[in-house]
């Protein structure tokens, strides 16, 4: 009810009041007539007194209400717009340093035997450079992520020796440069386990960065253990360095807290392992003598791996490949994957229009595909979800490439291979075994198809 109806209903009850009071009156002797009157417009004033205050009352309401919703749709709008920002930001980077990377690995692995030793450091020194400018992004992005709440762990199939060696390339030059000596313990039994592979690595690289960096003349060594058993992952990050003031051991696992280290603060790469070890449910706790290092120990859960999808050794068995399909619409990344599968001996088909690229798979229909869903031609989960569907397509394995972290959106389409770009030869090999594996596995455990045509 608004303001003008409630004083329209305010006047009529003060009128009736004012009628009421008359005949009341008439009915009284000549002495209780004034007092009655008086009586009854008190009353009606009082009444309408009343009944203006609630309906201002009631307006106020209304009114909060309206802004509460207006302030709802413009978190919603901000955050929107703070995920496309993140996005943007996310493939502006990661698009340039996957060519930064990718083409100085070709140049060290191409180097010709009897190249100057001076050549191939160089080379290496900016590959080292490029892997610290990608830890740096991927620290930014994950901010992102904790502020928005999105993606959820991922879990997959996920080899800890490999993932060990990946770790060994960042943080090696970093630690020659500082005279620090590098050791890693694996699990004795190189089987994969299921966890969240990125988060794993992520949390990992951070706590080596920091162990490398606060140390000299030292020791940092990275120690991974599994317990069957109890089915848990133990990885500890053990440094020589200069430790830790007891009074900051809380502090340092929040984000840029004030330390009582001459003045420094805790920057965000131990707040956002705390955050990654968390949600994938497992714990973190630090160990600290001043003067003499420090030990960070993550405990995570995993799950065992299906050994129907993988080798005996947890490595994806080797493949004979011949016809391979890449869409990409940038041109370095699929020059890049393009010459990587050529040494391996892969014929390619290479396509830089994701349309053009997705009527070459239906009608060519290659042994696999390599997609980056970040087209510009074509909505590329939409190419996904037509390459799924067509009876032509439906079984050939995909693997996807992006700038973002794609698992679950991928995986609610049947893809178990995303990779995160900057991706190395190696791990592109490797995720094309590992999906042509997996798909065949997934057709072998298919119920035989009727012959009944499918829709178009």
């Amino acid at each position: 009810m608004n303001r003008p109806v409630l004083a329209i209903t305010s006047s009529g009850i003060s009128s009736l009041a004012c009628v009421a009071a008359s005949i009341v009156g008439l009915t009284q002797g000549p002495g209780e007539h004034t007092t009655w009157i008086i009586a009854f417009y008190i009353s009606a004033a009082i009444m309408a007194v009343w009944t203006y205050s609630a309906a201002g009352a009631i307006i106020w309401i209304d009114e909060q209400r309206i802004n509460i919703r207006m302030a709802s749709s413009q978190l919603r709008l901000e955050d929107h717009a703070q995920q496309q920002f993140w996005s943007s930001i996310s493939h502006d980077l990661r698009t340039p340093l996957n060519a930064v990377l990718g083409y100085t690995e070709l140049l060290i692995e191409e180097t010709p035997e009897g190249t100057p030793a001076i050549f191939r450091n160089d080379l290496e020194r900016v590959k080292a450079a490029g892997f610290e400018l990608l830890t740096l992004v991927n620290d930014l992005l994950a901010i992102a992520d904790i502020r928005s709440g999105h993606n959820a762990p991922h879990l997959e199939s996920t080899n800890i020796d490999r993932l060990i060696n990946k770790i060994e390339t960042v943080l090696a030059p970093t630690a020659e440069q500082l005279n620090n000596r590098l050791v890693f313990t694996r699990p004795d039994d190189n089987f994969p386990v299921r966890t969240d592979a990125v988060r794993l690595e992520r949390i990992l690289i951070a706590l080596g960065t920091n162990a490398v960096k606060f140390t000299a003349e030292g020791k940092v060594e990275i120690v991974v253990s599994r317990d069957a058993d109890t089915r848990q992952l133990t990885c500890r990050v053990i440094d020589t360095g200069r430790g830790i003031d007891p009074r900051d051991l809380t502090a340092i696992f929040q984000p840029f807290a004030e330390l009582h280290d001459r003045g420094k603060n805790s920057g965000i790469g131990l707040a956002m392992c705390k955050h990654l070890v968390e949600e994938m449910g497992g714990s973190i706790s630090v160990d600290s003598v001043l003067g003499k290092g420090s030990t960070f120990t993550v405990c995570l859960p995993f799950e065992e791996v299906n050994r129907q999808l993988e080798g005996e050794d947890g490595n994806a068995p080797a493949t004979n490949l011949r016809r391979v399909l890449i869409i990409d619409e940038n041109e370095d990344t699929a020059d890049l994957l393009s010459r990587q599968l050529k040494r391996s001996g892969c014929k390619v088909m290479l396509s830089l229009d994701g349309a053009f690229g997705l009527d070459v798979a239906i009608n060519l229909q290659p042994e696999i595909i390599i997609i980056d869903v970040d087209l510009k031609s074509i909505d590329g989960w939409a190419a996904l979800t037509r390459l799924n569907q067509d009876v032509r397509t439906r079984d050939i394995p995909v693997v996807v490439c992006s700038d973002h972290d794609e698992r679950s959106r991928a995986h609610s389409l049947g893809i178990d291979t995303c990779l995160i770009k900057p991706v190395t030869g190696a791990t592109v090999l490797h995720g094309i075994q590992r999906a042509i594996q997996r798909g065949t596995a997934a057709v072998q455990q298919q119920p035989p198809i009727s012959a009944s045509p499918r829709g178009s």
